[in-house]
Protein backbone atom coordinates (compact mmCIF):
# COMPACT_ATOMS: atom_id res chain seq x y z
CA UNK A 1 0.00 0.00 0.00
CA UNK A 2 1.25 3.49 -1.02
CA UNK A 3 3.25 5.69 2.06
CA UNK A 4 4.16 8.71 2.45
CA UNK A 5 8.10 8.90 2.82
CA UNK A 6 8.75 9.05 6.39
CA UNK A 7 12.84 9.71 6.40
CA UNK A 8 14.82 11.29 3.96
CA UNK A 9 17.41 7.85 3.02
CA UNK A 10 20.94 8.55 3.17
CA UNK A 11 23.30 10.14 0.76
CA UNK A 12 24.90 7.51 -1.81
CA UNK A 13 21.87 5.10 -1.43
CA UNK A 14 19.83 3.84 -4.29
CA UNK A 15 16.34 3.13 -4.46
CA UNK A 16 13.71 1.98 -6.98
CA UNK A 17 12.00 4.25 -8.59
CA UNK A 18 9.18 4.79 -11.01
CA UNK A 19 6.43 7.55 -12.09
CA UNK A 20 3.06 6.39 -11.83
CA UNK A 21 -0.64 7.96 -11.72
CA UNK A 22 -2.68 6.39 -8.65
CA UNK A 23 -6.03 5.11 -8.48
CA UNK A 24 -8.10 6.53 -5.89
CA UNK A 25 -9.93 4.49 -3.44
CA UNK A 26 -13.35 4.11 -4.80
CA UNK A 27 -12.02 2.77 -7.86
CA UNK A 28 -10.04 0.62 -6.23
CA UNK A 29 -13.37 -1.12 -5.15
CA UNK A 30 -14.68 -0.86 -8.23
CA UNK A 31 -11.64 -3.06 -10.04
CA UNK A 32 -11.68 -5.57 -7.19
CA UNK A 33 -15.13 -6.78 -8.37
CA UNK A 34 -13.42 -7.58 -11.59
CA UNK A 35 -10.57 -9.02 -10.15
CA UNK A 36 -13.27 -11.36 -7.84
CA UNK A 37 -15.03 -12.46 -10.94
CA UNK A 38 -10.99 -13.45 -12.70
CA UNK A 39 -10.50 -14.88 -9.56
CA UNK A 40 -12.80 -17.45 -9.93
CA UNK A 41 -11.47 -19.31 -12.82
CA UNK A 42 -8.49 -20.74 -10.31
CA UNK A 43 -5.91 -19.81 -12.68
CA UNK A 44 -2.26 -19.56 -10.77
CA UNK A 45 -1.74 -15.48 -10.74
CA UNK A 46 -0.59 -13.45 -8.75
CA UNK A 47 -3.11 -10.68 -8.30
CA UNK A 48 -2.04 -6.68 -7.38
CA UNK A 49 -3.39 -5.74 -3.91
CA UNK A 50 -6.03 -2.80 -4.78
CA UNK A 51 -3.88 -0.20 -3.09
CA UNK A 52 -0.82 -1.03 -5.25
CA UNK A 53 -2.55 -0.55 -7.95
CA UNK A 54 -1.57 2.55 -10.83
CA UNK A 55 -0.58 3.16 -14.39
CA UNK A 56 3.00 2.98 -14.92
CA UNK A 57 4.53 6.25 -16.33
CA UNK A 58 8.03 5.71 -16.29
CA UNK A 59 9.99 2.56 -14.59
CA UNK A 60 13.26 3.84 -13.78
CA UNK A 61 14.97 1.07 -12.05
CA UNK A 62 17.54 1.33 -8.97
CA UNK A 63 18.11 5.26 -9.09
CA UNK A 64 20.75 7.02 -6.49
CA UNK A 65 18.68 8.94 -4.30
CA UNK A 66 20.79 12.21 -4.83
CA UNK A 67 19.03 12.25 -8.46
CA UNK A 68 15.82 12.85 -6.46
CA UNK A 69 16.01 16.70 -6.98
CA UNK A 70 16.47 16.75 -10.71
CA UNK A 71 13.64 14.19 -11.16
CA UNK A 72 11.20 15.99 -9.56
CA UNK A 73 12.14 19.15 -11.26
CA UNK A 74 11.78 17.93 -14.76
CA UNK A 75 8.78 16.18 -13.56
CA UNK A 76 7.16 19.64 -12.04
CA UNK A 77 7.87 21.15 -15.18
CA UNK A 78 5.85 18.61 -17.39
CA UNK A 79 3.18 18.56 -14.71
CA UNK A 80 2.76 22.10 -15.12
CA UNK A 81 2.65 21.58 -18.96
CA UNK A 82 -0.67 19.06 -18.32
CA UNK A 83 -4.31 19.58 -17.97
CA UNK A 84 -6.42 17.37 -15.29
CA UNK A 85 -8.01 14.75 -17.92
CA UNK A 86 -10.15 11.79 -17.77
CA UNK A 87 -9.47 7.86 -18.47
CA UNK A 88 -12.36 5.69 -19.45
CA UNK A 89 -11.37 2.36 -18.15
CA UNK A 90 -12.44 -0.19 -19.87
CA UNK A 91 -11.90 -3.78 -21.24
CA UNK A 92 -9.37 -6.58 -19.91
CA UNK A 93 -6.63 -8.14 -22.04
CA UNK A 94 -3.95 -9.85 -21.72
CA UNK A 95 -0.09 -9.48 -22.71
CA UNK A 96 1.08 -10.85 -24.83
CA UNK A 97 -1.95 -11.40 -26.25
CA UNK A 98 -5.30 -12.55 -24.79
CA UNK A 99 -4.56 -16.60 -25.90
CA UNK A 100 -1.81 -16.52 -23.70
CA UNK A 101 -2.33 -13.85 -20.74
CA UNK A 102 0.85 -13.88 -18.85
CA UNK A 103 -0.36 -10.41 -17.41
CA UNK A 104 -3.80 -9.52 -17.31
CA UNK A 105 -4.76 -5.93 -17.44
CA UNK A 106 -7.86 -3.01 -17.57
CA UNK A 107 -7.49 -0.78 -20.71
CA UNK A 108 -7.95 2.94 -21.83
CA UNK A 109 -10.77 3.84 -24.14
CA UNK A 110 -11.59 7.77 -24.10
CA UNK A 111 -8.31 9.37 -22.69
CA UNK A 112 -6.36 6.46 -23.26
CA UNK A 113 -4.35 8.49 -25.77
CA UNK A 114 -3.86 11.88 -23.67
CA UNK A 115 -2.89 9.19 -20.72
CA UNK A 116 -0.06 7.78 -23.51
CA UNK A 117 1.38 10.91 -24.57
CA UNK A 118 1.66 12.06 -20.38
CA UNK A 119 3.99 8.93 -20.42
CA UNK A 120 6.22 10.08 -23.58
CA UNK A 121 6.68 13.62 -22.45
CA UNK A 122 7.67 12.53 -19.30
CA UNK A 123 10.05 9.92 -21.01
CA UNK A 124 11.82 12.78 -23.38
CA UNK A 125 11.94 15.39 -20.92
CA UNK A 126 14.25 13.01 -18.27
CA UNK A 127 15.80 11.88 -21.24
CA UNK A 128 17.18 15.37 -22.35
CA UNK A 129 18.14 15.86 -18.69
CA UNK A 130 20.15 12.97 -18.74
CA UNK A 131 18.37 11.34 -16.10
CA UNK A 132 16.97 8.19 -18.26
CA UNK A 133 17.23 6.87 -21.17
CA UNK A 134 14.32 7.31 -23.80
CA UNK A 135 12.09 3.95 -23.84
CA UNK A 136 12.39 2.43 -27.23
CA UNK A 137 9.10 0.54 -26.82
CA UNK A 138 5.70 2.25 -27.59
CA UNK A 139 4.04 3.20 -24.45
CA UNK A 140 0.79 1.93 -24.17
CA UNK A 141 -1.37 2.57 -21.13
CA UNK A 142 -2.79 -0.68 -19.02
CA UNK A 143 -3.51 -0.92 -15.56
CA UNK A 144 -1.74 -4.78 -14.36
CA UNK A 145 -4.26 -6.86 -12.26
CA UNK A 146 -2.00 -9.47 -12.01
CA UNK A 147 0.70 -11.77 -13.54
CA UNK A 148 1.20 -15.26 -14.16
CA UNK A 149 3.22 -17.79 -11.91
CA UNK A 150 2.26 -20.57 -14.15
CA UNK A 151 -0.07 -21.52 -17.20
CA UNK A 152 -2.10 -23.78 -14.86
CA UNK A 153 -5.87 -23.46 -15.51
CA UNK A 154 -5.30 -20.56 -17.84
CA UNK A 155 -7.72 -21.72 -20.02
CA UNK A 156 -10.46 -21.41 -17.48
CA UNK A 157 -8.89 -17.78 -17.16
CA UNK A 158 -9.18 -17.15 -21.36
CA UNK A 159 -12.92 -18.09 -21.07
CA UNK A 160 -13.56 -15.76 -18.01
CA UNK A 161 -11.30 -12.63 -19.80
CA UNK A 162 -13.24 -13.51 -22.93
CA UNK A 163 -16.29 -13.26 -21.22
CA UNK A 164 -15.86 -9.79 -19.32
CA UNK A 165 -13.47 -8.24 -22.13
CA UNK A 166 -15.97 -5.65 -22.63
CA UNK A 167 -16.03 -4.66 -19.60
CA UNK A 168 -16.41 -0.97 -18.06
CA UNK A 169 -15.10 0.24 -14.82
CA UNK A 170 -15.61 4.20 -14.67
CA UNK A 171 -13.77 7.08 -15.30
CA UNK A 172 -10.62 7.66 -13.52
CA UNK A 173 -9.78 11.94 -13.29
CA UNK A 174 -6.30 12.02 -13.17
CA UNK A 175 -5.17 15.67 -11.71
CA UNK A 176 -1.50 14.71 -10.80
CA UNK A 177 1.14 11.81 -11.14
CA UNK A 178 3.09 10.48 -8.78
CA UNK A 179 7.36 9.36 -8.39
CA UNK A 180 7.00 6.09 -6.53
CA UNK A 181 9.53 3.93 -4.42
CA UNK A 182 9.25 0.36 -5.09
CA UNK A 183 10.91 -2.20 -2.21
CA UNK A 184 10.41 -6.30 -3.35
CA UNK A 185 9.79 -8.38 -0.55
CA UNK A 186 8.23 -11.98 -0.72
CA UNK A 187 4.72 -10.96 -0.58
CA UNK A 188 5.00 -9.04 -3.72
CA UNK A 189 5.81 -4.88 -3.54
CA UNK A 190 5.38 -2.09 -1.21
CA UNK A 191 5.50 0.98 -2.89
CA UNK A 192 5.58 4.46 -1.08
CA UNK A 193 4.76 8.18 -2.65
CA UNK A 194 8.09 10.11 -2.28
CA UNK A 195 6.10 13.30 -3.96
CA UNK A 196 3.19 14.10 -6.24
CA UNK A 197 3.34 16.60 -9.10
CA UNK A 198 -0.40 18.20 -9.84
CA UNK A 199 -0.93 18.55 -12.71
CA UNK A 200 -2.10 22.27 -14.32
CA UNK A 201 -4.83 24.53 -13.14
CA UNK A 202 -6.37 25.10 -16.30
CA UNK A 203 -9.99 23.48 -16.66
CA UNK A 204 -9.62 21.25 -13.52
CA UNK A 205 -12.64 22.66 -12.50
CA UNK A 206 -14.35 21.23 -15.55
CA UNK A 207 -13.24 17.80 -15.85
CA UNK A 208 -14.01 17.42 -12.23
CA UNK A 209 -17.37 18.38 -12.66
CA UNK A 210 -17.82 16.35 -15.36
Amino acid sequence: MPTEQPIPPPPGEEQRMFFAVLVPKPLQAAIEVVQRALRRANADIKWVEPANLHFTLKFLGQTPVSRTPELCAVAEQVAASKERSKVMLKGLGGFPHNHWPQVVWIGCEEGGEWLAQLGRDLDLALSQAGLAPLDKRSFTPHLTLGRARSNRRIKNLIQVLNRYQEIDVGPLVVGAFTLMKSELGREGPTYTVLKEFPLGSRGTRQAADE
